[in-house]
């Protein structure tokens, strides 16, 4: 695809350098829609379901989106081991969740919180990784390896990484507004149970 010859051999190596890390973007958009998959099973509060599963079509969707993005290269599906070092690193976090997710039959109400907290983490990483990719040099070289063979220029291209990014944050937003929700309705549901009483005699309750 790639002429191999004088200063385009340079220009093929930073062209495959690029595609593999938006390779790697695709490995932690499958792991994440594989860990929301997972977490629908494992809360059992609906509320808080029906916003998991918006978040993990929206990994459905990004995964599309770069497998897209990749087509006129070649690379199709990269091991993660070749991954960039930070890519590893998220998907280890993602993928110890994973795993422990694997070991329980339900998330515990009281560790509801403190896991959609760890779920807002991971999106933070992942808006990092893209990150690096819009500022560093491998969007501009991947824009340029690949626009004679299809019609991208460097403006729509980070306009698409920019969107995925924006999916980023608002999924850290709504994950961190069902903590907030979870934990009020927690409490209210708290002060709203009837007192505790104990029998003390045929005429009278105490609290």
């Amino acid at each position: 695809m790639f002429s191999p010859s004088g200063e385009d051999k340079k220009e093929t190596a930073e062209v495959k350098k690029s595609a593999r890390y938006l390779s790697g973007c695709q490995i932690l958009e499958e792991e994440g829609y594989l860990l929301y998959s997972n977490v629908i099973k494992k809360i059992n509060h609906p509320e808080l379901n029906s916003i998991i599963i918006a978040l993990e079509q929206d990994n459905l969707k990004h995964s599309k989106i770069i497998h897209q993005l990749l087509m006129p290269t070649s690379i199709t599906v990269l091991e993660l081991k070749k991954c960039d070092g930070d890519i590893v690193k998220v998907w280890k976090k993602m993928h110890d969740c994973l795993g422990g997710l694997s070991v329980v039959e339900y998330i515990s109400d009281d560790r509801i919180p403190d896991f959609l907290r760890s779920l807002a983490s991971l999106e933070d990483c992942i808006y990092e990784v893209y990150s690096f990719f819009v500022k560093s040099e491998l969007l501009k070289n991947f824009v340029k390896g690949v626009s004679c063979f299809v019609p991208i220029t460097m403006e729509n291209l980070t306009y698409i990484i920019n969107l995925m990014m924006e999916d980023n944050l608002k999924h850290r937003q709504m994950l961190l507004e069902d903590v907030y929700f979870f934990e009020e309705n927690k409490l209210k549901n708290t002060q709203n149970r009837a007192p505790f009483v104990k029998y003390q005699n045929p005429d009278a309750w105490i609290s």
